[in-house]
C-alpha cells in the first residue's frame, strides 16, 4: 500500500491516540482498516514524529508539559477519592492517596533532574559510626540505647579505675605461633628474651680479636 506524508501523518495521530486509550495493535488496525506491514510502517512515522517533537522543545517545556499531565491524574484522583469516600470503600481510599502523592513526589524529582527545581546536597551525619541523619526517632532511640548498653557493660567488667593501674594483660590470644624459634601458647605472656654474652671488638687489634663482655 503506497503512503504519502499526508496518509501516514493522519495515520500516526490516530495510532497515538489510540495507544493512549490502551488500544491494542489489532485492535488499531481494525479501527484504521489497514494491514500489518501499513501499521508497522505507520507507527514507526508516528514515533520519530514524536521524538523530533521532543528534541526540539527547550526542557522547561517538556517539564510544563509534564506537568500538566500529571496534574491531569491528581485531578481524577481526587473526583475518584470523593466516590470512594462516600462509598467507604476506606482501601481503596488510602490506595488512591498513595498514588497521589506518589505523583507529587515525581514531579519535583522531574524537576530536580530537569534542573528547574533546585534540589539540596543530601544531609549525612555520622555519631559514633552510625548514620543518624536519615533515622527515625524509633531507629535512633534504639541505637542510643544501644551504645548505653555496651558502655554499661564495660564498666561493670573492669570498673572505673584509671587505665594505667589495670594489670599486664597478655598480648597475644590466638593459636601457637613461633617467635625466635620458641613457641608462644595462646593466652600466655610472651617470654622475655634471654640476656646473652655480645663480643666487642678490641680497638687494640683492629676488629682481628674478638674480646667477650660479660652483660
Amino acid at each position: 500500500m503506497k503512503l504519502t506524508k499526508e496518509d501516514l501523518t493522519e495515520l500516526a495521530v490516530t495510532i497515538y491516540d489510540e495507544m493512549i486509550r490502551g488500544s491494542t495493535e489489532s485492535e488499531i488496525m481494525d479501527v484504521l482498516g489497514i494491514d500489518s506491514e501499513t501499521f508497522q510502517r505507520a507507527r514507526r512515522f508516528m514515533l520519530e514524529q514524536r521524538a523530533d517533537s521532543i528534541r526540539g522543545k527547550k526542557r522547561e517545556h517538556v517539564y510544563v508539559e509534564y506537568v500538566i499531565e500529571q496534574t491531569g491524574n491528581i485531578l481524577r484522583l481526587d473526583r475518584l477519592l470523593s466516590g470512594l469516600d462516600d462509598k467507604k470503600q476506606y482501601n481503596a481510599v488510602v490506595g488512591a492517596v498513595r498514588l497521589r502523592s506518589d505523583i507529587l513526589d515525581k514531579i519535583i524529582a522531574r524537576g530536580q533532574e530537569f534542573g528547574i527545581i533546585r534540589k539540596e546536597p543530601q544531609r549525612k551525619e555520622l555519631v559514633a559510626g552510625i548514620l543518624v541523619a536519615e533515622m527515625s526517632d524509633v531507629d535512633l532511640k534504639k541505637a542510643v540505647m544501644g551504645q548505653i548498653n555496651t558502655l554499661n557493660k564495660m564498666v561493670g567488667e573492669y570498673g572505673d579505675v584509671d587505665i594505667m593501674a589495670l594489670p599486664e594483660s597478655p598480648t597475644h590470644y590466638g593459636p601457637k605461633v613461633s617467635l625466635g624459634g620458641s613457641s608462644v601458647e595462646g593466652g600466655s605472656k610472651a617470654a622475655k628474651p634471654t640476656k646473652t654474652a655480645r663480643s666487642k671488638t678490641s680497638r687494640r687489634h683492629a676488629g682481628r680479636r674478638r674480646v667477650k663482655e660479660e652483660s
